[in-house]
Protein backbone atom coordinates (compact mmCIF):
# COMPACT_ATOMS: atom_id res chain seq x y z
CA UNK A 1 0.00 0.00 0.00
CA UNK A 2 1.19 3.56 -1.09
CA UNK A 3 1.02 6.51 1.01
CA UNK A 4 -0.17 9.73 -0.41
CA UNK A 5 0.68 12.91 1.24
CA UNK A 6 -2.71 15.19 0.62
CA UNK A 7 -1.27 19.03 1.18
CA UNK A 8 -3.16 20.57 3.68
CA UNK A 9 -3.86 24.23 3.64
CA UNK A 10 -2.46 26.77 5.97
CA UNK A 11 -5.18 28.77 7.85
CA UNK A 12 -3.25 30.48 10.74
CA UNK A 13 0.06 32.34 11.12
CA UNK A 14 3.02 30.41 11.54
CA UNK A 15 4.67 30.33 15.20
CA UNK A 16 7.57 32.22 16.38
CA UNK A 17 10.47 30.24 16.77
CA UNK A 18 11.00 28.98 20.36
CA UNK A 19 7.11 28.95 20.86
CA UNK A 20 5.44 25.86 22.08
CA UNK A 21 4.31 25.19 18.29
CA UNK A 22 6.59 22.81 16.65
CA UNK A 23 7.41 20.72 20.19
CA UNK A 24 6.04 17.22 20.49
CA UNK A 25 3.80 16.03 22.86
CA UNK A 26 2.05 12.77 24.49
CA UNK A 27 0.42 12.31 21.07
CA UNK A 28 3.01 12.70 18.58
CA UNK A 29 4.29 16.20 16.47
CA UNK A 30 2.84 19.14 17.05
CA UNK A 31 2.00 22.13 14.33
CA UNK A 32 4.26 20.22 12.01
CA UNK A 33 5.63 22.91 9.43
CA UNK A 34 3.89 22.96 6.22
CA UNK A 35 6.19 25.14 3.71
CA UNK A 36 9.96 24.34 2.83
CA UNK A 37 11.32 27.73 4.92
CA UNK A 38 9.45 26.65 8.03
CA UNK A 39 10.67 22.74 7.25
CA UNK A 40 14.65 24.76 6.88
CA UNK A 41 14.04 26.71 9.93
CA UNK A 42 13.18 23.66 12.12
CA UNK A 43 15.98 21.21 10.68
CA UNK A 44 18.43 23.85 11.31
CA UNK A 45 17.14 24.67 14.98
CA UNK A 46 17.13 21.04 15.88
CA UNK A 47 21.06 20.57 14.50
CA UNK A 48 21.43 23.86 16.14
CA UNK A 49 20.05 22.20 19.51
CA UNK A 50 21.89 18.73 19.18
CA UNK A 51 24.99 20.66 17.82
CA UNK A 52 26.37 21.11 22.22
CA UNK A 53 29.79 22.79 20.67
CA UNK A 54 30.43 19.93 18.59
CA UNK A 55 32.65 20.41 14.96
CA UNK A 56 31.15 21.35 11.88
CA UNK A 57 31.73 17.27 10.64
CA UNK A 58 29.28 16.27 13.23
CA UNK A 59 26.28 18.68 12.58
CA UNK A 60 27.03 17.63 8.92
CA UNK A 61 27.03 14.35 10.12
CA UNK A 62 23.74 14.77 11.97
CA UNK A 63 21.93 16.48 9.12
CA UNK A 64 22.81 13.37 6.76
CA UNK A 65 21.44 11.36 9.71
CA UNK A 66 17.87 12.95 9.79
CA UNK A 67 17.66 13.10 5.66
CA UNK A 68 17.96 9.17 6.36
CA UNK A 69 15.60 8.85 9.00
CA UNK A 70 12.92 10.43 6.59
CA UNK A 71 14.36 8.24 3.69
CA UNK A 72 13.16 5.44 5.42
CA UNK A 73 9.93 5.57 4.26
CA UNK A 74 11.07 6.34 1.10
CA UNK A 75 9.37 9.07 -0.29
CA UNK A 76 9.38 10.60 -3.27
CA UNK A 77 11.80 14.23 -3.50
CA UNK A 78 8.44 16.34 -3.44
CA UNK A 79 7.74 14.71 -0.15
CA UNK A 80 10.97 14.75 1.24
CA UNK A 81 10.53 18.42 3.23
CA UNK A 82 7.76 17.26 5.43
CA UNK A 83 9.28 13.69 6.34
CA UNK A 84 12.54 15.98 7.26
CA UNK A 85 10.17 18.01 9.84
CA UNK A 86 8.51 14.59 10.58
CA UNK A 87 12.01 13.22 11.68
CA UNK A 88 12.84 16.66 13.75
CA UNK A 89 9.83 16.02 15.28
CA UNK A 90 9.68 12.72 16.43
CA UNK A 91 8.69 12.26 19.86
CA UNK A 92 12.16 10.82 21.87
CA UNK A 93 14.18 11.50 18.73
CA UNK A 94 16.15 14.13 20.14
CA UNK A 95 16.97 15.63 23.52
CA UNK A 96 16.39 19.56 22.26
CA UNK A 97 13.06 18.59 21.59
CA UNK A 98 12.02 17.04 24.72
CA UNK A 99 8.66 19.30 26.30
CA UNK A 100 10.58 19.37 29.31
CA UNK A 101 12.09 22.73 28.39
CA UNK A 102 15.78 21.23 27.50
CA UNK A 103 16.15 22.75 24.16
CA UNK A 104 14.02 25.90 24.64
CA UNK A 105 17.20 27.99 24.14
CA UNK A 106 18.87 26.36 21.08
CA UNK A 107 15.40 26.42 19.50
CA UNK A 108 14.76 30.21 20.50
CA UNK A 109 18.34 31.15 19.22
CA UNK A 110 18.01 34.76 17.64
CA UNK A 111 18.15 35.21 13.70
CA UNK A 112 21.67 36.52 13.92
CA UNK A 113 23.11 33.66 16.08
CA UNK A 114 26.59 32.32 13.91
CA UNK A 115 25.85 28.64 14.92
CA UNK A 116 22.37 29.03 13.81
CA UNK A 117 23.73 30.37 10.34
CA UNK A 118 25.70 27.88 9.99
CA UNK A 119 22.99 24.93 10.76
CA UNK A 120 20.70 26.82 7.99
CA UNK A 121 23.21 26.46 5.39
CA UNK A 122 24.11 22.93 6.99
CA UNK A 123 19.85 22.37 6.55
CA UNK A 124 19.36 24.41 3.28
CA UNK A 125 22.39 21.67 1.41
CA UNK A 126 20.97 18.31 3.21
CA UNK A 127 17.34 19.25 1.85
CA UNK A 128 18.67 19.85 -1.48
CA UNK A 129 20.58 16.71 -1.68
CA UNK A 130 23.82 18.34 -2.12
CA UNK A 131 25.25 16.91 1.45
CA UNK A 132 27.40 13.89 1.48
CA UNK A 133 26.70 10.82 4.16
CA UNK A 134 29.58 10.69 6.59
CA UNK A 135 27.61 8.20 8.50
CA UNK A 136 27.34 5.30 6.06
CA UNK A 137 23.40 5.75 6.52
CA UNK A 138 22.99 5.72 9.86
CA UNK A 139 19.57 6.16 11.53
CA UNK A 140 19.98 6.67 15.10
CA UNK A 141 23.48 8.07 16.97
CA UNK A 142 24.72 9.01 20.80
CA UNK A 143 27.37 10.71 22.33
CA UNK A 144 30.24 8.88 22.78
CA UNK A 145 30.82 9.08 26.37
CA UNK A 146 27.49 7.10 27.35
CA UNK A 147 25.92 4.36 25.29
CA UNK A 148 21.92 3.85 25.52
CA UNK A 149 20.33 0.62 26.00
CA UNK A 150 19.10 0.12 22.25
CA UNK A 151 23.03 0.76 21.25
CA UNK A 152 24.41 -2.10 23.27
CA UNK A 153 25.57 -4.91 21.34
CA UNK A 154 25.53 -3.01 18.03
CA UNK A 155 28.19 -2.25 15.88
CA UNK A 156 28.61 1.81 14.76
CA UNK A 157 29.00 2.75 11.45
CA UNK A 158 30.85 6.01 12.30
CA UNK A 159 32.06 8.06 15.24
CA UNK A 160 32.01 11.53 14.16
CA UNK A 161 32.68 14.68 16.18
CA UNK A 162 32.27 12.91 20.06
CA UNK A 163 28.84 11.55 17.79
CA UNK A 164 28.84 7.23 17.76
CA UNK A 165 25.90 6.81 14.30
CA UNK A 166 24.48 3.59 13.93
CA UNK A 167 22.70 1.92 10.48
CA UNK A 168 20.93 -1.23 12.58
CA UNK A 169 18.74 -0.44 15.87
CA UNK A 170 16.47 -3.48 15.23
Amino acid sequence: MTRRLIPVRRTAAPAPAGSAAGRSGPDGPAAAPRSRAEVLDLFARTLRAEAHGRPLRAIEALAAMIVNRAAAGRPGPAAMPRAVADACLAPGAFAARRDDGAGDAARAAPEADPLLAVCRRIARLALGGALGDPTGGATRCHPDDRTPDWASGRLPAAEIGGLVFYTDTE
